[in-house]
């Protein structure tokens, strides 16, 4: 009895969870992907591509900062605040390292990239950020811990609308260029960091030394390569472009991979910690469980990932044209591989928390690390090309070797066999087919008619509308695995019936 009232009760807050998580993403999407349009619009490519080299800077030294520690009091069956605060002690500890770091070496990395004259100051500044976060990433896991979203969600929406609406933005309108990109992230994990302590309330102290170290050192040491690599596989073809080609061509090939990147990144970053921290819980007694979880993932991200993609992929000039202008153009010439290559990385996106659950943490961080080192020499390989969009292009075959990479591991793991993976994934590549034949076929009438840029964006959006629930709610009905149909059906049938 107890067993069962403990199982309801934390499947209860999952299901809790993941409604906060959700409705956390949808907001921070939307603001995100607002603001970074509305900026985009004011500043130009020119100035967008300085504050794009120094994200790739903070991007990295995110990871270097938390050091991959923070992660391991998610994991802990029992927590003390002598646990917490030896944790606390060396995530700030490594944050300030980071910062001084990035401090010293900014005028460096501007030469690196050939950014200009005002790109060291606007490194420095935004390195801030690492030291930021490092400060409120103990409270951030002890909230993922306790699955309280509610309060995560509340302190990054606040964060990101105060940062952009507040700050970027009446910034940018005053001519303030790329420092309102800057200032506008600063502010926005100043408020977050801040919201996070009230919420969480950690302990306060100073411990270097603890018993448990090793352990905590050693899953800290994993997921940081593991995040590392990840870091590598989504970033190091912009480090390339950073190098080889203008400022302002880093900022088409960062808006095109953003605009899809922003959006998904964040979908995956709140189921990653959602099924990880309920897979972890129940991997230990039941792995019959995980392989079930195994194929309604891999399921439910074929349906939602593939045909998405492969529709944004084919109608990249609409996008780009409608939403960012035409001065934007070259980054239609992104977006079509990127998409593409985004479809493959949610799909295994999806299924790295069920490798780091059944303790294959370092399975994972080696097929990030492979994928990344072929994303890095693919990338370099097509540096000559006169336009970055080769690169991008080079980039989708490498991605798409890591998913089916990451797929074998986590399906040796829990006895799935190939057969079982290519059915999960069936019903997402007729979904993408036929949306992608209906709507690249209502888009071509809109073309023809010589609608305007907004039009047609109005009309791609109305097609995928009616297109998609159609499309994939036959496809579920005639493809659609058993444990999907459980899923769905029970939820389905008392609507209709009511009818």
């Amino acid at each position: 009895m107890n067993k069962a009232v403990s199982s309801n009760g934390l499947l209860g807050k999952a299901k809790t969870a993941a409604i906060w998580g959700y409705i956390g993403t949808l907001g921070r999407v939307a603001i995100q992907l607002i603001a970074q349009i509305v900026l985009a619009r004011i500043i130009g490519p020119a100035e967008y591509g300085v504050f794009a080299v120094g994200a790739i800077i903070v991007g990295i030294a995110n990871y270097i900062a938390d050091g991959g520690i923070g992660a391991s009091l998610i994991q802990k069956s029992r927590l003390d605040d002598e646990i917490t605060i030896f944790v606390s002690t060396w995530q700030n500890i490594t944050g300030a390292v980071t910062f001084f770091f990035i401090w010293i070496f900014a005028p460096y990395f501007s030469a690196f990239f050939n950014a200009g004259d005002s790109a060291p100051s606007v490194i420095r500044l935004m390195g801030i950020v690492c030291w930021l976060s490092s400060i409120g990433s103990v409270s951030m896991n002890l909230l993922r811990r306790n699955l309280d979203y509610r309060g995560i969600q509340i302190s990054q929406l606040s964060g990101i609308f105060f940062g952009y609406a507040f700050v970027g933005i009446p910034l940018a309108h005053f001519g303030a260029g790329v420092w309102s990109l800057a200032f506008a992230w600063v502010a926005q994990v100043v408020l977050t960091t801040i919201i996070l302590f009230v919420r969480a309330r950690p302990p306060i102290g100073i411990r270097f030394r603890h018993p448990e170290e090793k352990e905590l050192t050693k899953f800290g040491l994993s997921a940081l390569v593991s995040n590392i690599s990840t870091w590598l596989g989504t970033s190091i073809d912009k480090t390339i472009v950073g190098y080889g080609y203008l400022p302002s061509q880093l900022a088409n090939y960062t808006v095109a991979s953003n605009l899809i990147f922003t959006a998904t990144s964040q979908i995956l970053s709140t189921a990653q910690q959602v099924i990880f921290a309920t897979a972890s819980r129940d991997s230990s007694q039941n792995r019959e469980n995980i392989k079930k979880a195994l194929h309604l993932l891999l399921e439910v991200g074929g349906l939602i990932f593939l045909p998405l993609m492969f529709v944004i992929s084919t109608s990249s000039d609409t996008i780009i044209s409608a939403l960012y202008g035409s001065e934007w153009m070259d980054a239609a010439l992104v977006l079509s591989p990127a998409a593409l290559t985004m479809a493959f990385y949610g799909l295994s996106g999806l299924l790295t928390p069920l490798l780091w659950s059944i303790g294959k943490v370092s399975s994972d961080a080696k097929a990030q690390f492979v994928g990344a080192v072929m994303i890095g020499i693919a990338a370099y390989a097509s540096i000559t090309a006169s336009n970055p969009a080769a690169i991008a292009w080079a980039v989708l075959p490498c991605v798409l070797i890591r998913a089916i990479w990451t797929v074998r591991q986590i399906s040796r793991a829990v006895g799935a066999t190939r057969a079982e993976m290519a059915r999960s994934l069936i019903g997402g590549v007729v979904a993408a087919i036929a949306i992608g034949v209906l709507v690249n076929g209502v888009m071509y009438i809109a073309f023809s008619s010589q609608l305007s840029p907004a039009l047609q964006m109005l009309t791609l959006v109305f097609t995928c509308f009616l297109c998609f629930p159609v499309v994939i709610g036959v496809v579920i009905y005639t493809t659609g695995t058993r444990e999907l149909n459980d899923l769905i059906r029970p939820r389905l049938l008392p609507y209709f019936a009511g009818r």
